[in-house]
């Protein structure tokens, strides 16, 4: 569960935020009960000032999910997406 607007893409480098997810992803994974189960990651929008918008770490997560974990993405969710 990510919460957007609690971001603040000042507070971390790129790369910081990489290692971050990766770290997280893992985690995740090395959860799991059995190597069939799936992770499901939701984006909560909610509220969330364009400045906590990172499109390069977001990029990245949905990249490193599909192309690196395939068999353990379930179901990627925004929540309250803004118009734009």
């Amino acid at each position: 569960y990510i919460r957007s607007r609690l971001h603040d893409k000042a507070a971390q480098t790129l790369e910081e935020s990489i290692d971050f997810t990766v770290y997280t992803v893992e985690w995740g994974r090395r959860l799991r009960s059995s190597d069939d189960q799936l992770v499901s990651v939701l984006f909560d929008l909610r509220d969330a000032p364009f400045s906590s918008l990172d499109l390069g770490t977001l990029q990245f997560m949905l990249q490193a999910l599909q192309s690196y974990y395939p068999e353990i993405l379930g179901k990627c969710l925004v929540k309250d997406a803004p118009w734009i």
